[in-house]
């Protein structure tokens, strides 16, 4: 579902071009700067004594000194004070020091001269507006470099960087206060935020089980689609502190779903039925066959075990189109990989891999928690919860918990439940008197949903989890959708193992 290229960017070649010709150009003239004067060799004119000949002519009064009639003036000279040595070591003293060439110029120490491939260079400082040029050419560049890909409406990577380029589908329901989907709404209805970066969605579908109800004109392709339905069933029969009204209340949700069944099924819908006892269990595979799904539905409801699924019965349930058995180890493995509630509910999402579309989980529960404990006071693990979110989010799987709790008793899982629904795009019902009244709210919101196509950058040769929230900019409508995706190659479903 997702197309991907490789790209490595590089800053604007302009800007580099400029600040190397600056830099060229900053060098000839910090040298000028610099340049000292060579001195003589020692055979050029060189007096061969420490003071005498090679000094300069002091500067004495007419009349003064040796042939003058005047009294010679005192000249105070001032002494070159040299820094003392360190403990135990000896004073350090040029033997240039005060030597002078023949025409009075002082001589400079060879260890100080200029070197013969050219004059030195000192350490000046750089002028300030080489420096104020220099910062602002690597500033354009950089902006340049960043501009070059927003420009064309996807995010810019670092120099160097190996980015792929992916395509994000994500699935959409728009609805009114009262649940009815909303069709008609256009690609600039739309926001997509990633990791808190707004992004524009490249194109938008209507996917809908009632052909035709966009009104012509909309510009938005509409496309008929079947939906999927998993009722999976948190059994409460055999749990430690089952109580009476619990039970009653999982046969009545069985009921109502075999009402579901036979009056609101779509010949376009595919059903699948799991159950979950201390273990996974498949009761029947995606199909369309009304009396297969009663039948799985019945089982699952009492609690029944229908023990390991031989081979050729498999073999037969994995041959339909849609199969969750096709991506699924064997009844026995199966057993040994979903310990709690979190492993199972990841190892379905990840098992409709290759179903295409939008996919409604109906989980009837109480809720779960830490310790593997099937209570109504249990509290929920956050330890395995991300791993199951991204799962859930990874495959397109909305997750729609159904509390079997009777009406008007609350318990520590609303929060939680809440949170599941809430980030995998789905919906909690609670507090219900029976449970047809949420089973016709979903399957009349999944008449029809959106599907948002838009292109992002993701390192590549990497896998990772991104966030993402959408928004609308329709007046009184709400949408809903999937909390975030996953890049990168994907652990198979067979593995049992979390991202």
């Amino acid at each position: 579902m997702a197309r991907s290229t490789s790209e490595i960017h590089a800053p604007a070649a302009s800007s580099i071009f400029l600040i190397s010709d600056l830099l060229a150009a900053m060098k000839v003239s910090a040298g000028s700067i610099g340049q000292r004067r060579r001195p003589l060799p020692p055979t050029a004119g060189w007096s061969g004594e420490r003071r005498g000949v090679g000094r300069r002519p002091s500067r004495l009064p007419v009349g003064a000194g040796a042939g003058g009639s005047g009294p010679r003036r005192r000249r105070h000279r001032r002494r070159r004070r040299t820094p003392r040595a360190p403990e135990g070591g000896k004073r350090r003293t040029s033997p240039w020091r005060g030597l002078c060439y023949a025409d009075g110029e002082r001589a400079i120490d060879p260890s100080r001269a200029t070197p013969p491939g050219g004059p030195a260079v000192r350490n000046q400082p750089i002028p300030s507006w080489i420096a104020a040029a220099i910062a602002a050419l690597i500033a354009g560049g950089a902006y340049a470099q960043s501009t070059e890909r927003q420009a064309g409406g996807e995010p810019a990577a670092r120099f160097g960087e190996k980015i792929d380029v992916v395509e994000v589908l994500l699935d959409v329901l728009a609805t009114d206060r009262k649940g009815n989907v909303v069709p008609g709404l256009g690609v600039d209805d739309f926001i997509v935020i990633e990791d808190g970066k707004r992004i524009e969605p490249a194109s938008v579908s209507f996917y809908t089980t009632r052909y035709g109800i966009s009104e012509p004109g909309d510009g938005v392709q509409e496309i008929p689609a079947s939906r999927f339905l998993i009722f999976f069933f948190q059994d409460q029969t055999r749990t430690s502190n089952s109580i009476g009204r619990l039970v009653r209340q999982q046969f009545q949700a069985g009921r109502d779903s075999h009402e579901w069944v036979r009056d609101e099924m779509l010949p376009s819908d595919w059903v699948a039925v799991v159950g979950y006892d201390h273990k996974l269990i498949v009761y029947q595979d995606f199909t369309q066959d009304r009396d297969s799904i009663l039948f799985a539905i019945q089982q699952a409801t009492q609690g029944k075990d229908p023990g390991i699924r031989r081979p050729s019965e498999r073999r037969r349930q994995a041959r339909d189109p849609f199969s969750l058995l096709r991506r699924l180890p064997d009844d026995i493995e199966l057993r040994k990989r979903t310990t709690n509630m979190y492993d199972a509910l990841r190892i379905v999402a990840e098992a409709t891999g290759d179903v295409v579309g939008r996919k409604n989980l109906l989980l009837f529960t109480i809720g779960f928690g830490e310790l593997e404990s099937i209570s109504y006071d249990a509290r929920p693990d956050q330890r395995y919860y991300p791993a199951l979110e991204q799962a859930l989010n990874a495959h397109n799987v909305a997750v729609y918990p159904i509390d079997l709790m009777p009406a008007g008793i609350n318990h520590r899982q609303h929060g939680f439940l809440n949170q599941l629904a809430r980030d995998s795009g789905g919906y909690y019902y609670q507090n219900l008197v029976n449970f047809e009244t949420a089973l016709k709210r979903i399957s009349q919101e999944n008449g029809g949903y959106y599907l948002l196509s838009y292109r992002t950058e993701v390192p590549a040769g990497e896998r990772g989890y991104r966030e993402v929230k959408v928004k609308t900019r329709a007046k009184k409508v709400h949408v809903r959708a999937r909390r975030g995706f996953r890049y990168g190659d994907l652990a198979p479903a067979t593995t049992g193992e979390g991202p």
